[in-house]
């Protein structure tokens, strides 16, 4: 039986929609190209950890079934140890040198310079994963730090930095060199950024070192393992710098735009902390809708008539490839093309189009929508979206498909999922770091990532997400749980907002479990609030005295179990300018004898402050 492996397949995902588009499409290739007497091959996806959400991804993103998911009973490697080093961003380089020096040879009983020479298999080998080539926390940077302490340590990346003489050619030869050597220990460290790794099995890596936070706990996890293959004592670093974590809270909460996100940049850029600099990377791969569309219209005009089915080439593309195959790979989504392929001599795409059919675009957006959720309900609405599409002219309904399925899924479920996975692995390192006990610290981390990698809780987390609009049920279950099952249900609904990050069900549920556990902070629950009544009415068509009995009840319980909280709570909600109107005041109505005053006070400001901006230009 002819057989097509993929192997760390999570990739597909997770770079997929960043910077790697034709993974997306890899599996169409394999099945269109490699075909034996015209029957397609298997398609066989590996991936050492991924989480249900990720799963989900890839089983879309391949077209591979369910029923065809074969998981191990454990993802834990009880060899590694967990320890988080949070410092600020100026603190970088000073907590790197003390791990390096001091922390690492002394945990392994070695002396320096026994701890760093290279000898055969028992090299003490090790890496250190930067975010970005360049700068300041770049790998270059690293590498000249590593050098002035003494360590002999060579550099990996995929893309060449900066400065760097060689040819494209040269460099892509010298990585290739590199890595041999790595795995032939000549040399003991490798500074990398996360392009390295995937597929390599060398079994005596005792360490890795993050120095700023990869992108999701799947991330961390995935580069810690490359340490420890062969079952030895290893360890795992994380020099995490959140140094405005109540901002971050805010801006990677599931109530904040893209467009805050982007101006939050331009207000930190040079001076951030991991957050930002993780987030330079997130607003890059997502432009904005306005920005895509422009894009999207270039790239129509290039192809021209979109009518007829026929194949059209797009030439000199070099400077802006990404962008231009982003466009192709999701015309390939609406069915408008059909395959495509990239010839890089020639600098050109050869796109096959499958002609205009609207009947056709809008099975394929439900096709594509069901991916996500699987609700007859849910994907026959979203449909009507596109059916509702009042032109005529092929190459503008396109154009409007295009704009809806970057606002509806694009920009609000992948774009969000995105977030949400980094703020899931901040919450996980922040707490850590809260605990002094260096073992009792890496107890929490593996705990933490095994409940988010888990399925305990599953057909509670399935019970949630399949009614969306029944908020009042989350309380029954969550109070009927045990401290542990609370735990893991936290998780898992954490994991499964990565595929539906708007869901107000598993918002809900996590805020909720924040309340009763007394581990939630108030901006938090504030901002889960804010999302819960915009989501749940526009995405959700939820009935807003449903929303406000379920956030009221929530709150109230807060009321009674931290009265101060409960007042900043009162304040954050009623001066938003985020919420429902009518949400609000069912609230005010709802809000306990003794606050009443507190929400007419801030009722009262949010009026002056109205009026003050509406007479601004006209003296009173």
């Amino acid at each position: 039986m002819p057989v097509c492996a993929i192997d760390e397949a999570h990739c597909v995902s997770e770079w997929g929609h960043d910077f790697r588009t034709s993974y997306l499409n890899l599996a169409n290739t394999c099945r269109n190209l490699l075909k034996t007497r015209g029957s397609s091959p298997c398609i066989l996806a590996l991936t050492g950890t991924a989480s249900e959400a990720v799963l989900r991804d890839m089983e879309r993103d391949l077209g591979i079934d369910d029923d065809y998911v074969i998981r191990p009973t454990s993802f834990d490697r009880k060899e590694i140890e967990f320890v988080v080093v949070p410092v600020e961003s100026s603190a970088k380089n000073v907590a790197l040198e003390k791990i390096v020096e001091v922390d690492l040879p002394k945990k392994f009983g070695m002396d320096f310079d026994e701890f760093y020479e290279t000898n055969g298999s028992d090299t003490m080998s090790g890496i250190v994963f930067c975010p970005h080539v360049g700068g300041k926390y770049g790998i270059m940077q690293i590498l000249s730090d590593l050098h002035s302490m003494g360590v002999e340590a060579k550099e990996y990346s995929g893309k060449k930095p900066k400065n760097n003489p060689m040819n494209e050619d040269e460099w892509s030869e010298y990585k290739t060199s590199i890595v041999k050597q790595y795995k032939d220990n000549v040399f003991p460290t490798l500074v990398a950024t996360k392009s390295f790794g995937m597929g390599i099995d060398k079994p005596n890596i005792r360490y890795t070192i993050h120095y700023g936070l990869p992108q999701s706990i799947e991330a961390f996890y995935q580069e810690a393992g490359r340490a420890g293959r062969d079952r030895e004592k290893a360890y795992s670093y994380v020099i995490v710098s959140n140094d405005f974590p109540e901002h971050n809270k805010h801006l990677l909460g599931p109530s904040s735009s893209l467009k805050e996100m982007k101006k939050s940049m331009d207000e930190h850029k040079w001076k951030g902390d991991d957050v930002d600099r993780m987030l330079f990377f997130h607003t890059s791969a997502f432009g904005g809708i306005e920005e895509e569309l422009t894009e999207a219209r270039n790239v129509i005009n290039r192809i021209g008539d979109i009518s007829k089915p026929r194949t059209v080439r797009i030439s000199s593309f070099q400077a802006d490839r990404e962008k231009v195959e982003k466009v192709i790979y999701r015309l390939s989504i609406l069915g408008v093309v059909k395959d495509y392929t990239v010839d890089f001599s020639a600098n050109e795409f050869s796109v096959k189009l499958n002609g205009f059919d609207k009947k056709s675009i809008v099975e394929n957006y439900g096709k594509y929508v069901r991916g996500y959720q699987d609700d007859d309900n849910f994907v026959e609405s979203y449909k009507s979206v596109i059916e509702d599409i009042s032109v005529d002219e092929p190459a503008e309904f396109v154009l409007r498909a295009l704009e809806i399925l970057l606002r509806d899924f694009v920009y609000n479920v992948i774009e969000q999922s995105r977030r949400s996975a980094f703020l899931q692995l901040l919450e996980v390192v922040t707490a850590a770091s809260k605990i002094s006990d260096e073992k009792a610290r890496s107890k929490m981390i593996r705990e933490e990532i095994l409940r988010y990698l888990g399925n305990t809780q599953i057909d509670l987390v399935r019970k949630i997400s399949e009614t969306p609009d029944d908020l009042l049920q989350i309380r029954e279950i969550v109070d009927g749980l045990s401290a542990k099952k609370r735990a893991d249900l936290y998780a898992e609904v954490g994991r499964e907002l990565q595929a539906y990050p708007q869901h107000p069900g598993l918002l809900f549920a996590r805020a909720y479990i924040r309340v009763v556990t007394d581990t939630g902070d108030v901006v938090e629950i504030a901002d889960v609030i804010l999302a819960v009544s915009k989501f749940g009415m526009e995405l959700y068509r939820m009935d807003r005295k449903k929303i406000v009995k379920a956030v009221s009840e929530m709150m109230n319980v807060l009321a009674m179990k931290d009265e101060e909280k409960y007042v900043e709570l009162l304040n954050i909600i009623f001066q938003s300018d985020k919420i429902d109107r009518e949400v609000l005041m069912g609230i005010a109505e709802k809000v306990p004898t003794g606050f009443k005053s507190v929400v007419m006070m801030n009722l009262l400001n949010k009026t002056m402050e109205n009026l003050n901006i509406t007479g601004k230009d006209e003296p009173w």
